[in-house]
């Protein structure tokens, strides 16, 4: 890893909700946001929520705001008030093997100026040939990037160590 790579650490519960959405028809981005934690080394994903675009293309996905803002206060207030877990970034699908875009980049710049924490975009991208689907991650604090790391966690569990409330 990189001196500026950050920990993308995804739950499995959450990469199988992605993979689960994008398979309904590949051939169409579709997203969401991500509900997680903040680490020493980057960012925990615990779980990825679907907000649906109606207008989404091939190349194209727009998160709908007022939808992820209802769903990401209807997520959190169904946790205890002593719950790690917060908003901590984006999600999408791309139908064909490539990472972030320069849309993608510049939108994950935006996001992160209207926060102090980290934030992270994960792409879960077609892999045609290898018949699944690749991870691939960014990062953004204060509206610098960085490369992001994705760790596919192959074993569930309730991760106590270097959490940080929401």
């Amino acid at each position: 890893m990189s001196d500026d790579a950050r920990r993308l650490e995804v739950a499995p519960s959450a990469w199988a909700k992605i993979i689960e959405l994008a398979t309904v028809d590949p051939r169409l981005e579709t997203g969401g946001i991500l509900l997680g934690w903040r680490i020493e080394t980057g960012i925990h994903i615990a779980k990825a929520m679907h907000v649906p675009d109606r207008t989404a293309r091939r190349t194209r996905y727009q998160r709908r705001h007022s939808i992820a803002e209802g769903a990401l206060a209807n997520a959190l207030d169904l946790l205890p008030s002593d719950s790690p877990v917060g908003y901590v970034g984006e999600w999408h699908t791309h139908p064909a093997l490539v990472g972030p875009s320069r849309v993608d980049r510049k939108e994950l710049r935006r996001i992160s100026r209207k926060t102090e924490n980290e934030v992270a975009l994960l792409i879960a991208a077609l892999d045609d040939e290898r018949d699944g689907w690749a991870a691939f991650g960014l990062t953004a604090a204060r509206r610098q990037l960085y490369p992001g790391v994705v760790e596919l966690h192959t074993k569930s569990g309730n991760e106590e160590g270097d959490r940080q409330a929401r």
